[in-house]
């Protein structure tokens, strides 16, 4: 392992080497200073030689070793020391899904795998502790709120969801616009699966708005690219139309690997009548598709997602899903009105089933069929929930290149997702759900 040790000898021979060249040249007394033991002296580009240069580059990438193997023991003794807890000092909180006319309840279980969760607090507790602890990512997060909900709260519940994952890439554009009544007969965006609505915005707003996106894409490193200029002409003339024609967009897009949008448009209905929990629900959700790593993976995972069968649609919708229900039941804590999170989940799903006679994964919506589909290989011991929560199912492409789709075992969760029972006591997985 690298150590601290091996570092301080290369340090010790690149000091050798560099410090004559420093030296060289006759002395101003007046301009000489004592430098602390732990300073290293700064010289010019051109008095280093290629061998010493090379020596700098290895103890850069020898530091960069030591951090990363000492954040790997860091999470391997919180692991240790869950392992040592008893099932009952392990307490988890779960959710209900992507559907702005949602609720959720936060669910009470323990889970062997969820280091995160603390049997002390009560889930609003648990809200403010994660949010004090909080430490910013790398990934920067821009949200554009022209819409009536307080840009603070927004802020807050998206630092929230954020500091749940186990790491963070991506640059993050969101906006987000009221629109006003559907227009009828009911007309399509071109090219995409939204609906249009009276134009609220102004032009003026519009203008602004487009203004704000341009320049935030023109400086990410990826979209501001020269090479991309044809292609940011073209997404700025499709995001022009969606406010132009009051598109109700409700969508994430990874524009480059680690530069997404996400654009959302605000119906009255939810502005007006819907509850609270709704937009978080909706926020969170799109949200957690923007932190998911492995969206624009390029090579095998690509490949295997465009494939007949492909687990992706299911496995990335589904997850957002049981996500976002379950940080909208914590940040709702008490005030969550449902039995619990999990419990609203599987009436979601038993409601797709019973009442749209949605029998395949696929067929109805499939964040709602997909989370119950993920639950049951959680129960199965094949998945833990904390992939979930904190995004690293979704950092190498497990979901295709772990989770074989012909396997027996996914073919058996994708068939027994609509197994539901509706009893006095809520709403449950029956036993054959459950077999193999």
């Amino acid at each position: 392992m690298i150590n601290i040790k091996q570092i301080s000898i290369l340090f010790l021979l690149v000091f050798s080497i560099i410090a004559p060249l420093a030296c060289s040249g006759p002395a101003d007394p007046e301009q000489e200073t004592i430098k602390p033991l732990n300073s290293i002296p700064t010289i010019e580009k051109p008095l280093v030689s290629d061998t010493s240069s090379d020596l700098l580059e290895r103890i850069e990438l020898l530091e960069n070793q030591v951090k990363a193997s000492q954040q790997i023991q860091n999470r391997n003794r919180l692991q240790a020391d869950n392992n040592n807890l008893s099932d009952d000092q392990r307490l988890h909180t779960s959710t209900d899904n992507h559907n702005p006319s949602a609720d959720q309840t936060p669910h009470t279980s323990t889970d062997k795998n969820n280091p995160s969760y603390d049997q002390s607090l009560q889930p609003d507790e648990k809200y403010q502790s994660n949010l004090e602890s909080y430490s910013k990512p790398s990934g920067e997060i821009t949200i554009l709120n022209h819409s009536s909900y307080s840009t603070e709260d927004i802020h807050e519940w998206v630092s929230y969801a954020e500091s749940k994952m186990a790491s963070r890439k991506s640059n993050i554009l969101a906006w987000i616009y009221p629109v006003g009544d559907m227009i009828r007969p009911e007309q399509e965006i071109e090219g995409m699966p939204f609906i249009k609505h009276e134009v609220m915005l102004k032009n003026s707003e519009i203008d602004i708005l487009m203004d704000d996106i341009e320049s935030w894409l023109r400086d990410d490193e990826c979209m501001g690219h020269r090479e991309e200029n044809e292609h940011l002409k073209d997404e700025l003339d499709r995001f022009r139309a969606w406010f132009e024609q009051g598109a109700d967009a409700s969508t994430q897009a990874a524009l480059c690997e680690e530069t997404r949008i996400i654009a959302m448009g605000i119906t009255e209905n939810m502005r007006e009548h819907e509850p609270l929990f709704n937009f978080q629900d909706f926020l969170i959700h799109e949200f957690y598709h923007a932190f998911q790593q492995d969206l624009a993976m390029p090579g095998q995972c690509e490949r295997k997602t465009r494939q007949p069968g492909s687990n992706t649609l299911w496995f990335v919708e589904g997850a957002a899903n049981y996500f976002s229900q379950t940080v909208v039941a914590e940040i709702q804590g008490s005030d969550y009105p449902f039995r619990s999170a999990w419990d609203r989940m599987l009436e979601i799903a038993w409601e797709v089933h019973n009442m749209e006679n949605v029998t395949e994964i696929d067929g109805g919506p499939v964040d709602k069929t997909g989370a119950i589909a993920l639950r049951l290989l959680i129960e199965k011991g094949l998945l833990t929930e904390s992939e979930i929560m904190d995004g690293s199912l979704f950092h190498n492409c497990a979901r295709e290149l772990v989770y074989d789709r012909n396997s027996p075992e996914i073919q058996h969760v994708k068939q027994s997702w609509h197994l539901i029972e509706h009893t006095k006591d809520g709403f449950h997985l029956k036993a054959e759900a459950y077999i193999p």
